[in-house]
């Protein structure tokens, strides 16, 4: 659609460690000791707090990983951001625990989300033409 979305982080609280370009240097434990991490605390899109911890290696061969939580969110609130996107509106629902651990890098990502929901609800919503169109 022609319409953007919104998301919205508010409350961000976030840490940054060792921010730095140099490749990626083992220590005796064998263990990256120069990773910059990232680890945020954040209110999404109004109404769930939200998680999260990131790896960004130095060394660019290497994937990034990103961990985290959405926890206590009414899902009515991403209508913001998706119906715009998908022309879809959730209509009740409320999303209890989200989880996600992924790994990524320039060209692929992979990984798990677990959702523990409650009472969701999506509405279809016909676009502008589509009910010029049908009407």
């Amino acid at each position: 659609t022609d319409t953007e979305g919104r998301v919205v982080f508010t409350n961000l609280n976030a840490l940054l460690r060792n921010l730095n370009n140099h490749a990626n240097k083992k220590s005796s434990t064998k263990i990256a000791t120069n990773n910059t991490t990232l680890d945020v605390r954040a209110t999404f899109m109004h109404a769930g707090l939200l998680r999260g911890h990131f790896v960004f290696p130095a060394n660019t061969k290497a994937r990034c990983t990103a961990t985290g939580t959405l926890t206590n969110f009414d899902l009515t609130s991403i209508n913001a951001m998706l119906t715009p996107a998908a022309q879809a509106a959730i209509t009740s629902g409320h999303l209890k625990s989200m989880k996600f651990a992924f790994q990524y890098d320039n060209k692929h990502a992979d990984g798990k989300l677990a959702l523990q929901y409650n009472d969701l609800k999506l509405q279809y919503l016909k676009d502008a033409k589509s009910r010029k169109t049908n009407t």
